[in-house]
C-alpha cells in the first residue's frame, strides 16, 4: 500500500488540539477578566491562566472529545489536500 503525501506544514494548528485549548482559555478569560473590567499585572494574569488551565484539567470530557475528533480533522485536512478546515 502507497501512502499518498499531501503538503501541508507539520505544525498545522488544524491538527493540534492543543490550539483549541488555548482558544477556549482566552475566550473564558476575556469573559471572566471582562466582569468587572480591570487592567492585571503579569503576576495576576498568570495566576488566572493557570486556574483556568486546572479547571479545564476537570472537564475530561472536553479533553476526550479533542481526541476523539482527530480522525474527522485527519479526514477534513485529506479532503482539503492539506489547506484550511473547519478546525
Amino acid at each position: 500500500m502507497r501512502v499518498r503525501a499531501i503538503p501541508w506544514p507539520s505544525m498545522s494548528p488544524d491538527l493540534s488540539p492543543i490550539e483549541n485549548v488555548w482558544s477556549l482559555m482566552v475566550h473564558e478569560l476575556e469573559e471572566e477578566l471582562r466582569q468587572p473590567a480591570r487592567q492585571l499585572n503579569q503576576d495576576e494574569l498568570w495566576a488566572a491562566v493557570l486556574a483556568k488551565w486546572e479547571e479545564l484539567r476537570r472537564r475530561p470530557g472536553y479533553f476526550r472529545s479533542l481526541v476523539a475528533s482527530m480522525r474527522q480533522r485527519l479526514e477534513q485536512c485529506s479532503e482539503a489536500a492539506g489547506g484550511h478546515t473547519f478546525y
